[in-house]
């Protein structure tokens, strides 16, 4: 028997196929199910992230209990700084410095998911 949450992340991986890196599909097909659910649902909130919808990522990334849960909440925490900072231009030295914390917490992420950014990051 299935959890909740996975029989969720099954449905939703039939629908965002297209979407899927191929490294999640071949995954998807062998017993290494649980990992392609827990990196489809890391790709659910990195788009959350790069769209800057923080509250959303973090209701997506509860359900990962890994590493890679505690990094993206770094990447979150951080962009809630860059948010502003995009925003308002004045104060920009002020923040720089949390900014680039922010960009290395991302680079981690990014590494961590073999999944590439856009290139404004």
């Amino acid at each position: 028997m299935r959890a909740l949450w996975e029989v969720r992340a099954l449905r939703a991986i039939r629908t965002v196929r297209s979407f899927m890196p191929l490294r999640l599909l071949k995954a998807l097909r062998g017993f290494r199910i649980r990992r392609a659910l827990r990196d489809l649902i890391a790709l659910r909130a990195l788009k959350d992230i790069k769209a800057l919808r923080v509250v959303r990522a973090l209701r997506t990334l509860r359900f990962v209990r890994t590493q890679m849960f505690v990094r993206a909440l770094k990447v979150v925490k951080a962009l809630r700084v860059i948010r502003p900072l995009r925003a308002v231009r004045a104060r920009k030295a002020f923040k720089a410095l949390w900014a680039v914390r922010a960009l290395r917490a991302i680079r981690d992420l990014r590494v961590l998911l073999g999944f590439k950014l856009s290139k404004g990051y």
